[in-house]
């Protein structure tokens, strides 16, 4: 299931990015022109292919369909290394498929897999400040003929990236990013792409129904977006990025989670309250697992962790930033304080479960 989870999130960090643009050469303000006219390919081209991830050593393989018709999108990823795992998704939901374990979760609602959160049209102005972008030429992408755009970061405190958008549809066919050495961390590549087909009702359906599995349903669902300032202050974030996203799960043990984005590179804050039941959460330092930092620290009895596609000295110094504001002893409820002082319910959606690289990681909360 672990392993499943790795790939998921590395499903995740790929469909982020897919989004379509129109064929064009440019430099400078001019590039920016294209990616303002960018919107969800998800939410206009029916596509199916086979794709890779590479991060170091490491190389897995997926497959994707993916269909939109009268308004209704379905995808469905499933994995062709390791155990048979598969995603579903459709606007109510998110059903994952952990075949060989006989396993399934679900989340309600429709999540990031389709889209560009940080991507949106209206919202690229200013980018320019932040990313220096040029076209290079075409090049051919499983057999068709793509633009290649580079975003250089302008500063050490995001990734580089490298783009190539199918001259015809404008979908993204491959993703490099780059640190600040210009060493390739991950690459994201179609290797066979078949667009504007039709995607069949079989195509879309799981191996197996999965009505023998155990099931594990969101606990997000009962969660409430705030607009208001957080419980936590985050003294520190590079330049260009903001909140995108504030959430507080309902229940005995409330997380929160918090978005930051500078509309290219996203940034999580998880923040969950250390019990008996979470213990086996508590994460200090710093993990990687290739384009993925993440830092963790306790701050007194709450588990604080910054995680995102940027350098590991982006969650350091973000992390190191993060303090509890000083005035919520008279806003607590009754029965959460502790020999430190008051404390109130908070945040995060850090699934249990730790990768092999010791990242933990809140995946399916996309």
């Amino acid at each position: 299931m672990v392993d499943f989870i790795n790939k998921y999130f590395i499903i995740s960090l790929y469909l982020l990015c897919l989004a379509t643009a129109p064929a064009s050469h440019a430099t400078g303000h001019a590039v920016y022109d294209i990616l303002m006219s960018l919107t969800n390919a998800a939410g206009m081209i029916n596509y199916k292919g086979t794709f890779l991830y590479s991060s170091g050593e490491n190389t897995e393989t997926m497959q994707i369909y993916h269909s939109a018709m009268d308004g209704e999108i379905v995808e469905k990823i499933v994995t062709l290394s390791g155990d048979t795992s598969e995603i579903i998704q459709t606007n109510q939901g998110v059903w994952c498929y952990f075949h060989a374990d006989k396993l399934g979760y679900f989340k309600f609602g429709n999540s990031h897999l389709f889209r560009t959160p940080g991507m949106h049209a209206e919202s690229l102005q200013g980018l320019e400040n932040y990313y220096r972008a040029s076209t290079i030429g075409e090049e051919r992408i499983a057999g068709r003929l793509s633009n290649r755009i580079v975003l250089e970061a302008s500063d050490r405190y995001r990734y580089g990236y490298e783009l190539w958008l199918d001259r015809e549809s404008g979908l993204l066919l491959r993703t490099d990013l780059f640190d600040q050495n210009l060493k390739l961390l991950d690459r994201y590549m179609f290797v066979d792409i078949s667009i504007n087909e039709m995607i069949t009702e079989n195509e879309l359906k799981p191996k197996y129904s999965g009505s023998n599995y155990i099931w594990n349903f969101d606990k997000m669902v009962n969660s409430k977006v705030l607009d208001d300032d957080s419980h936590w202050n985050v003294g520190w974030m590079p330049d260009g990025f903001s909140k995108t996203k504030h959430v507080l799960s309902q229940g005995t043990n409330p997380k929160e989670h918090l978005v930051f984005s500078d509309r290219i590179a996203n940034v999580s804050i998880f923040i969950q309250q250390l019990r008996e039941e979470t213990s086996n959460i508590k994460f200090e330092g710093r993990s990687q697992m290739g384009s993925v930092n993440a830092w963790g620290k306790v701050i007194e009895d709450f588990q604080v962790t910054v995680m995102g596609s940027v350098p590991a000295d982006t969650v350091r110094l973000i992390g190191e930033s993060i303090s509890l504001n000083d005035w919520l002893g008279s806003i607590l409820p009754a029965g959460h304080s502790n020999s430190q002082g008051s404390r109130i319910h908070t945040l995060s959606c850090i699934i249990s479960n730790k990768t092999k690289s010791g990242l933990p990681l809140s995946l399916l909360q996309f």
